[in-house]
């Protein structure tokens, strides 16, 4: 062969032009079967085309015609590798290292005992390539993959780390590296590695994925969502991708989005259990809670022993009641890993709903002395004291918590406790210790308004000592009519929204106060205010009304109005009362300022029905004597209340045909990340 017909074929197949390589080398090969270099060639290019058994033959066949060529025995071993003939390969290599010491050949040895599971032979061997050459990246990166199967994390990195200084652009050596900080939870550590993998490689499909769960455990959900995204953009179609992205949208709340990625998933993997899981998980927090039960057993359909989909399911029945069915389902979870502490908890959660106290009180105390999420055990097991009025031990669990732990849920119901048990005394000092480090508890500055009034005592919390004397109440019809705005519209928007899936009525929502009524649970409303007119004016009319009230009240010292947030937002909901529908009483503990306006209020019905009604009492307070501040309001359409979030509130019942309609709302701290008004 000519040297120009060489390199015609050596450019052939650096470009992939594999058939017509294939028919110029068989062409050269034909005209001299005994011609090494022809012989070569042609194994070369059936070797690119898979094409083994043929390209053995004729590797074998060079090395007989000329028993020096290491190049013939490398081929020969490679053809033999890709025919899971191992053994027949080692021994290639071996003839192939007596004619000469090759990195290459030493690591393609060390692969074979790779493959073999024989990890220090093959370590030895890729030792004896980096003698030869100590930046041969192959052998550095194939070296750290056994360093990370065997456990040795240090060493793993420290031989991916030359591998990608051997070899900077190559994407796998990167990505390798990744992995390993990821599984050795250096998350953070991971990510750089993860992009410049995908920077090398943007087809690279897990880098994609391993870099989403690792922004998931830093919680920066959107950058894991647009990261996610560049991959669907770069036409890759995978369900494991698609979980992913509908993983951090779900985080991010966009469950609309998260329910279409999850079904694509599905598309393309059906039987995706973890997609099942998580296609519940949405109609859980959008309130289909019967549209969630039968995703989560889709889920156990496919895997009868999938905990997170039993323990889901599990508390979705609770939600809707269905206690008896959570037992069993928690029970079936249990026999599967009683080490679960989900599982632990939920099957106590099912307990004490099923009111066998015994049994949940043994399974809390059984989570608590695992270690594992101790606080929870413990603050769920106080909860239960709590509500069968077992003040003393609610409390004696409640304080095992870290004082730096506690939320201040826990700090107020060790206050309500001390007051149920009238220990007066370390009511007050609790109270005062709080202060120090939290003035805007809401729910303890519901119990210390109370405890002063029924004690005669000082109210030593600061948030709102008299929210009876804070209430607002005016009518906005002059505004409406301004505007031109009819109060109808409000509710031809919610249905709106409901129609374009924006938001769901629920009725009764799970862990809501609504009786006899629908609400919107999902969404808040006012993430739509620059879409819809009357939303939108409301929004502006809270803000406007709010504003007076707060440069009337700039001069308290209460922190209600000192710490009121400078980077606020409006949290709204709608709720759609039919005939005898209420609201039980109580307070909102995560805002600072809360409200109601009313869009239709039967007119055929006598005061106070349908009227709201604040009072300092709530939380089955002990009552020390009978006399308790109350306030009724009787609203009209178009009427707007203001009122403190630690005012305890309650609608009275109606018995008019016709529904009362209201926009709920609260104005909240925007530090938790939301958009400020």
């Amino acid at each position: 062969m000519k040297q120009k017909d060489i390199e015609e074929i050596i450019n052939l197949i650096k470009s992939q032009n594999l058939d017509e390589a294939e028919i110029l080398t068989k062409a050269f090969y034909d005209k001299d079967p005994k011609d090494p270099i022809a012989i070569n060639l042609f194994g070369s290019v059936l070797l690119q085309k898979t094409k083994f058994l043929e390209a053995r033959e004729l590797f074998l066949l060079s090395t007989k015609i000329d028993n020096t060529n290491q190049s013939s025995f490398y081929n020969l071993g490679v053809s033999l590798i890709n025919l899971q003939e191992y053994d027949e390969a080692l021994d290639v290599f071996l003839q192939a290292i007596d004619i000469k010491e090759s990195a290459t050949i030493y690591t393609e040895i060390g692969n074979i005992y790779t493959k073999k599971s024989e990890d220090q032979l093959a370590i030895d061997y890729y030792k004896k390539a980096l003698k030869i050459d100590n930046k041969f990246a192959k052998a550095l990166n194939n070296l750290a993959n056994i360093y990370e199967d065997t456990g040795n994390y240090k060493k793993a990195v420290k031989y991916y780390k030359e591998a990608i200084r051997s070899q900077p652009e190559n994407s796998l050596y990167h990505y390798n590296l990744a992995v390993s900080l990821f599984n050795n939870n250096e998350e953070e550590l991971s990510i750089n590695y993860f992009k410049k993998a995908i920077e090398l490689n943007s087809r690279l499909i897990p880098a994609y994925i391993y870099v989403g769960q690792a922004l998931h455990k830093q919680k920066n959900y959107q950058e894991a969502l647009d990261i996610l995204k560049q991959a669907e953009l770069n036409g890759q179609n995978n369900a494991q991708l698609y979980f992913y992205i509908a993983t951090s949208e779900i985080h991010l709340g966009q469950y609309n989005e998260g329910l279409s990625n999850l079904e694509k998933a599905i598309d393309l993997k059906p039987d995706y259990v973890e997609a099942y899981n998580n296609l519940g998980i949405i109609w859980t927090k959008k309130g289909q809670y019967e549209l969630a039960i039968e995703q989560f057993e889709t889920a156990i359909a496919f895997d009868n022993e999938h905990i997170s989909s039993l323990n889901n399911l599990g508390y979705t029945l609770l939600k809707t009641k269905k206690n008896q069915l959570a037992l069993e389902t928690f029970k079936e979870s249990y026999a599967i890993n009683e080490k679960n502490i989900d599982t632990i908890l939920g099957l106590a959660l099912a307990y004490k709903n099923n009111e066998n106290f015994d049994k949940a009180i043994a399974l809390y105390k059984k989570a608590s002395n695992s270690g594992i999420n101790k606080s929870r055990a413990n603050t769920e097991l106080a909860d239960l004291y709590f509500q069968i009025n077992d003040y003393e031990n609610a409390l004696k669990f409640y304080i095992t918590v870290d004082e730096e732990e506690r939320s201040q849920q826990i700090n107020a119901k060790i206050a309500e406790c001390f007051f149920n048990m009238q220990d007066i005394e370390s009511f007050s000092q609790h109270v005062k210790n709080t202060v120090k480090k939290d003035k805007v508890n809401i729910r303890l500055s519901a119990i210390c308004a109370y405890a002063s009034e029924q004690l005669n005592i000082k109210n030593d919390y600061p948030f709102c000592k008299n929210p009876l004397d804070l209430i607002e109440y005016m009518n906005c019809e002059d505004e409406l009519i301004e505007n031109n705005i009819a109060l109808d519209q409000f509710n031809l928007e919610i249905k709106a929204l409901s129609d374009e899936k924006k938001t769901s009525l629920i009725w009764e929502p799970s862990g809501r106060t609504t009786r006899g009524g629908f609400s919107t649970i999902e969404a808040n409303i006012f993430d739509y205010s620059h879409e819809k007119k009357c939303i939108g004016f409301l929004k502006d009319l809270i803000l406007k009304k709010t504003k007076i009230f707060l440069k009337k009240n700039k001069n308290s010292n209460e922190t209600l109005f000192s710490d009121f947030p400078l980077k606020n937002y409006i949290n709204g909901w709608y709720v759609n009362f039919k005939k005898g529908g209420y609201q039980d009483s109580h307070i909102h503990p995560h805002s600072f300022l809360s409200g109601v306006f009313y869009i239709d209020v039967p007119s055929d019905i006598n005061k106070p029905e349908g009227g709201i009604e604040f009072s300092l009492h709530g939380y089955d307070y002990k009552k020390i004597k009978e006399a308790i501040s109350t306030k009724i309001i009787n609203p009209r359409n178009g009427d707007l209340v203001l009122f403190p979030s630690s005012l305890f509130h309650r609608t009275i019942p109606f018995s008019s045909i016709n529904d009362r309609n209201v926009i709920a709302f609260d104005l909240m701290d925007s530090k938790d990340g939301r958009k400020e008004n």
